[in-house]
């Protein structure tokens, strides 16, 4: 009647992948953390802002897609890369690194299932802890200025493509922005199949 039930250890006897970070294994990092992600397709890093010894934040955008991926990097080395256990992580997810294992390791910021609008932006939070870890919230701000000046570029993958994304023409008017197009020749089948990419 009085036991605990807040976990139970006769289920699994094995070792966890997923260990306690030993407390004292890694220092605050005393270089700058600086923030990659989507929304420029990960070419240009941005410094994240110092608000506390082991906190940095940064704003960030939706943009036309809605949703938004990043990653975090110490000193901006791409091999020192901050990142969560599993791709497109949420807040819940933990943090892993510094280091080089970043191949497909982003954090998701998704606005398409609370409907919110492209331009909304959000204040992110990364705090040095045990363990590390990443928080998100919306924010009543304008959008920062590196973002206003981001141009999106679109791809289609195709069953013609052979799997290589190949960009699309933008064909924007005053009465029709943000448009873009592909050309393609059905192939004997008469069908194929595409999706598009930012």
């Amino acid at each position: 009647e009085f036991d605990t039930y807040d976990y139970n250890s006769s289920l699994y006897q094995g070792e966890y992948e997923l260990a306690p970070r030993d407390d004292n294994s890694e220092d605050v990092p005393k270089d700058p953390i600086h923030i990659v992600g989507s929304w420029d397709n990960f070419h240009q890093s941005h410094e994240m802002e110092a608000i506390d010894d082991g906190v940095w934040t940064f704003q960030v955008a939706l943009g036309e897609t809605r949703y938004e991926r990043f990653q975090l990097r110490v000193a901006d080395e791409k091999f020192q890369a901050l990142y969560p256990c599993s791709a497109n992580g949420s807040q819940l997810t933990r943090c892993f690194g510094p280091d080089e294992n970043l191949e497909g390791y982003c954090w998701l910021i998704d606005g398409r299932d609370l409907r919110m609008p492209a331009g909304t932006v959000y204040q992110l939070t990364f705090t040095w802890g045990s363990p590390p870890t990443m928080r998100w919230e919306v924010v009543d701000a304008s959008p920062p200025y590196w973002f206003r000046s981001l141009q999106s570029t679109y791809y289609v993958d195709g069953s013609w493509t052979g799997s290589v994304n190949e960009m699309m023409r933008e064909i924007s008017t005053a009465d029709s922005p943000n448009t873009w197009e592909a050309r393609i020749r059905i192939g004997m089948t008469g069908m194929e199949w595409f999706r598009f990419c930012r």
